[in-house]
């Protein structure tokens, strides 16, 4: 199983284009409770491949980026494995 995207594609593409209409109201309430907190870890995602084919992110981590001065440059995540649908 593959996500489909090569690297350059998926590292560049904003997590709402990743995950389906359905999925929306949840990746939106886990990007603000990060937004709030700094912090999370152990999630659970499901998104779509590049061909539509859903997909999960397991053990998800994501994190605010912030510089030296502590100006907000967005988020970051990684996650550890994924399985179908």
């Amino acid at each position: 199983m593959t996500i489909e995207y090569s690297w350059d594609e998926f590292v560049r593409l904003p997590s709402r284009l990743s995950a389906g209409s359905e999925a929306q109201g949840d990746r939106e309430a886990f990007v603000r409770w990060v937004t709030e907190r700094g912090l999370a870890y152990g999630n659970r995602d499901l998104r779509v491949a590049k061909s539509g084919r859903s997909f999960w992110m397991e053990d998800v981590t994501m994190w605010n980026l912030m510089d030296d001065d502590g100006t907000y440059h967005g988020q970051a995540a990684v996650f550890g494995s994924w399985t179908d649908d």
